[in-house]
């Protein structure tokens, strides 16, 4: 197996990662002032989801290994939007 399909499948899964979780915090930050908060969540929800699953179909091409590497650059991508969109933490009492 070489290395550049993988590598390619894996920043790809980051971006699909990082475009998830990043439009779900905008979509959170959006509810409170939305005048249909539902019709939101329910719209940003299906987008999101269509266009990931698209990307997975498309980049696994019927291979496990494929798989493997897109998943967890997705999940790199979910580590890496909570991280830099995180809270500031203020100092318990």
């Amino acid at each position: 197996m070489n290395i550049i399909p993988m590598a390619s499948r894996l920043m790809l899964g980051l971006a699909l990662g990082i475009f998830f979780y990043a439009g779900l915090w905008f979509t959170v930050k959006r509810l409170p002032s939305a005048r249909h908060s539902a019709l939101l969540a329910l719209g940003s929800f299906w987008v999101r989801m269509i266009i990931v699953l698209a990307g997975f179909v498309v980049v696994i091409e019927h291979r496990w290994q494929y798989a493997l590497a897109v998943f967890a650059g997705f999940v790199a991508g979910r580590l890496l939007t909570s991280h830099f969109l995180a809270l500031p933490r203020t100092a318990a009492k």
